[in-house]
């Protein structure tokens, strides 16, 4: 029996740009997200997708690369399935992530430990990047809210 809930978690909004005159520290962010679930022994969790959303104005050639990376705290494996976004593109979007791809090597839900309450950490992270050598200002704002649609099964030995 597989049983799922959605996680809403907001934070103040980030943008990543680039142009004439936009830092180069301007075209990364990120954000980590800890979640700390209490549920019971017989059951274990992962995280199914995650939401991006805001609003974007690319000018052509421009890219915008969106990753989710998933891990335990105190573990070494990690699942980061990402998308891109590229322009020329103007207006809102809204996306979800898949966690699980079966056309990536080792890109399946990551679950947790039967009996073990790990917090799953979800670094969230935007980079903006432009084939054109003189790029055009372009941008992409998250609107800050976080939605993660966690899973819960069985335990599976």
């Amino acid at each position: 029996m597989h049983r799922s809930i959605t996680v809403h978690a907001v934070f103040s909004p980030f943008t990543v740009s680039l142009g004439p005159g936009v830092p180069i520290t301007d075209r990364r962010r990120n954000c980590q997200l800890n979640i700390d679930l209490s549920y019971p022994s017989t059951l274990q969790y992962g995280a199914i997708s995650t939401t991006f959303s805001g609003t974007v104005s690319l000018e052509a050639n421009a890219v915008v690369n969106l990753r989710s990376t998933y891990y335990f705290s105190g573990e070494t494996k990690q699942v980061s399935p990402s998308t891109a976004l590229e322009g020329p593109k103007t207006g809102d979007y809204s996306l979800v992530l898949p966690v699980e791809d079966p056309s990536v090597a080792d890109q399946d839900i990551l679950w947790s430990r039967c009996g073990d309450g790990l917090p799953l950490n979800i670094n969230r992270s935007l980079r903006i990047s432009s084939l054109d050598t003189v790029a055009h200002l372009s941008k992409l704002q998250d609107d800050g809210t976080f939605v993660v649609t966690l899973e819960f099964r069985e335990c599976v030995a």
